[in-house]
């Protein structure tokens, strides 16, 4: 039983332990920002998709050779690309199910959200401040729905008594963002 015990507690160390480092994320720093995101257009209605008219967020950018990378706070890394008008470009998706379909049969409609992310970094003509550190950002936030493949979700349609108005649909964001140093923040 004692060893079981010594084994728990180094399990505990090591897991807290690993909590206590700071993650180490690829590249290097360009800033954190912090942004604000003005709502454009919600095509798939308030009941399905209750999108706040303005989001605050915390965002930092980074740089590793060509590949930038775009994090939320609390949240991975997601690679993207440097568009040849320069401007970071990152792409996220995931597929989840909704409730069954009423009918009975046991079908689930999947959807697939796409996040659509797309800045430029404010500053002189190279896109850096005489500090050498974007002062701000610009941009926006697109999140698509759309029913994943071989999946039937016409029952969660407002047509069928579900909550969305269409499918596929839409919700935009314009974002404008400051850097984290020059709004009180920390960096």
């Amino acid at each position: 039983m004692t060893s079981l015990r010594y084994a728990l507690l180094a399990g505990l160390l090591v897991i807290f332990g690993a909590a206590c480092e700071p993650p180490d994320y690829p590249g290097e720093s360009l800033g954190s920002f912090r942004i604000e995101g003005t709502l454009e257009a919600n095509t798939c209605g308030v009941d399905a998709v209750p999108a706040f008219a303005n989001l605050v967020f915390e965002s930092e950018l980074r740089m590793d050779g060509s590949t930038p990378y775009w994090r939320r706070d609390g949240l991975l890394p997601v690679g993207g690309v440097v568009r040849s008008d320069g401007r970071l470009e990152f792409e996220f998706r995931q597929t989840f199910p909704l409730g069954p379909n009423p009918d009975g049969t046991g079908e689930r409609c999947y959807l697939t959200q796409t996040e659509h992310v797309l800045v430029v970094l404010l500053g002189d003509e190279d896109g850096v401040s005489d500090a050498g550190v974007p002062p701000g950002l610009e941009g926006t936030n697109g999140i698509h729905w759309a029913p994943a493949s071989d999946t039937e979700c016409a029952y969660v349609t407002v047509a069928s008594g579900g909550p969305f108005e269409a499918l596929p649909c839409d919700v935009d964001y314009a974002l404008v963002g400051q850097r984290m140093e020059d709004v009180g923040g920390e960096e």
